[in-house]
C-alpha cells in the first residue's frame, strides 16, 4: 500500500460530475443523479487506496503497477480509478 487518504468533498464532486456526464452520454439518460454518485464517493468514510502490485506469471516474469480505487466502510470497490504499468517482462 502507497497511500490510504480520505477523499476530498472536492475530488468526489469532480468525480461525481464527471460520471455522471459519463453515464448520461452512454446512456441517453444517467442511470444514477449527481447526488448519488457524489455520496456513493463521499459518504461512509471513502478512502482513496493507491497500492503497487506485482504480478508474477508461470514462467516467472514479473508485471509491476500501481493501481488506484476507493472504498468505504461497506464496500471494497466503491470505484476503480485506473492503473499505471510501471514494467511488463511479458
Amino acid at each position: 500500500i502507497l497511500d490510504i487518504s480520505p477523499v476530498s468533498k472536492v475530488y468526489a464532486e469532480s468525480l461525481a460530475r464527471m460520471d455522471y456526464e459519463k453515464d448520461k452520454a452512454k446512456n441517453k439518460v444517467a442511470i444514477l443523479d449527481k447526488k448519488s454518485y457524489f455520496d456513493s464517493y463521499y459518504e461512509n468514510q471513502v478512502k482513496s487506496i493507491v497500492a503497487k502490485y506485482t504480478y508474477i506469471n508461470k514462467d516467472k516474469e514479473k508485471d509491476i503497477f500501481i493501481a488506484s480505487s476507493f472504498m468505504n466502510a461497506d464496500e471494497c470497490s466503491v470505484r476503480f480509478n485506473g492503473y499505471i504499468t510501471l514494467s511488463r517482462e511479458f
